[in-house]
């Protein structure tokens, strides 16, 4: 992922990319969701973020959060921040019950 010496490193998780794209074939379509999941990777990836895969690590990390969030896409984002150190911006406001995985924005 980020060098050694990056002083700032973003990265967007491939299974973020994954919601945006059950979110734009959706029937339920939300008003306040209008985004190209190909364009939204593509302009991330362009923009020097790196692709976080959701690894075996992190599927096991799931197990042992607490069920704060019953969503299974925002859980795996948690675990995924948890198991690689890394900070989870995020507009949702019970992902910071995980003590320090995540920042609301």
């Amino acid at each position: 992922m980020c060098g050694f010496w990056a002083l700032r490193c973003f990265a967007v998780a491939g299974i973020a990319v994954r919601r945006s794209a059950c979110l734009a074939c959706s029937a339920r379509s939300r008003d306040d969701f209008n985004v190209d999941p190909r364009l939204l990777r593509r302009g991330l990836l362009d923009n020097s973020y790196d692709e976080l895969a959701v690894t075996g690590e992190h599927a096991l990390a799931v197990m042992s959060l607490s069920l704060i969030h019953k969503d299974p896409f925002d859980r795996i984002l948690v675990a995924q921040s948890l198991v690689e150190g890394i900070v989870l911006l995020t507009a949702d406001r019970l992902v910071g019950h995980y003590g320090g995985a995540g920042r609301q924005v």
